[in-house]
């Protein structure tokens, strides 16, 4: 990531934080999503593996339990804080072997053929060059790896973009447009011969307002807008806006690209 906005944002991981916190507290599905896309992966014993966008490394902290012995995982990011916070979250694991560091997934600090798995959860719709992205993980990957690339369809969250929309003034399309399950094959087709698409059952029932308030506050361009006297009156409408409804429900649209470095 680039986008001056994208690294504001991710600088340190409070604002992600609340939106895993959304995810956590009211999923339907209680498979939540880090661990079902951890059985997705073909994680055996003595792997080398490289995961690109981090944050703050909960596939791993929410696996630690499974992940297999002797596994050397890297984990990179361009915030030096969601790095920190990783290593925090993740601590020592017996039997596995962590590393930290700091690079831009378009330009990977590793030589050919390192890793046996490479993994993107969530990250390129902010990659500036999605196809230089994807070329850079197939060469980092042996022959016969695999890399895996989650993110979200296009009616991901719609209900809870929509109410957003009301208080906050936002692009026509989201970030998250560039690369969907609905487009992102095409991305990964032109460099990946073999790949498919693995989607995850899931949805949201909010019940409690300020858990709304601050994911819809955890985006920049409301940390921006709402502010002073704005910000208590959409606090107050959403408060409002919870007393009425009791409950919010919000479609979840998720999954896995898999593909095969043959």
């Amino acid at each position: 990531m680039n986008d001056s906005r994208d690294l504001k944002q991710y600088r340190t991981p409070a604002n992600l934080n609340a939106r895993i916190k959304l995810h956590e507290k009211y999923s339907v599905n209680p498979q939540g999503f880090h661990e079902w896309v951890f059985l997705q992966m073909d994680i055996r014993k003595n792997m080398k593996i490289l995961e690109c966008g981090c944050g703050p490394g909960m596939l791993w902290r929410k696996n630690r339990m499974r992940i297999p012995k002797g596994c050397k995982i890297v984990l990179l990011d361009m915030s030096k804080g969601m790095l920190q916070e990783a290593e925090s979250n993740i601590g020592e694991i017996e039997g596995t072997e962590f590393s930290y560091k700091q690079g831009d997934i378009q330009k990977l600090p590793f030589g050919e053929e390192v890793f046996d798995l490479v993994i993107a959860n969530h990250m390129l719709y902010h990659v500036p060059d999605i196809n230089n992205a994807i070329e850079e993980t197939r060469r980092v990957l042996k022959h016969g790896g695999y890399f895996y690339a989650s993110t979200f369809g296009h009616d991901h969250l719609k209900e809870l973009d929509l109410l957003t929309r009301q208080y906050v003034v936002l692009d026509n399309e989201r970030k998250s447009d560039r690369f969907t399950l609905e487009n992102g094959l095409d991305f990964i087709a032109e460099v990946y011969q073999n790949v498919k698409t693995v989607r995850h059952e899931d949805a949201l029932i909010i019940t409690q307002a300020q858990d709304l308030i601050e994911y819809i506050l955890s985006g920049s361009k409301a940390q921006e807008q709402l502010t002073g006297e704005k910000k208590q009156i959409f606090e107050n409408k959403i408060k409002q806006f919870m007393e009425k409804t009791k409950e919010f429900r919000v479609r979840k649209d998720a999954g896995v690209f898999i593909a095969n470095k043959v």
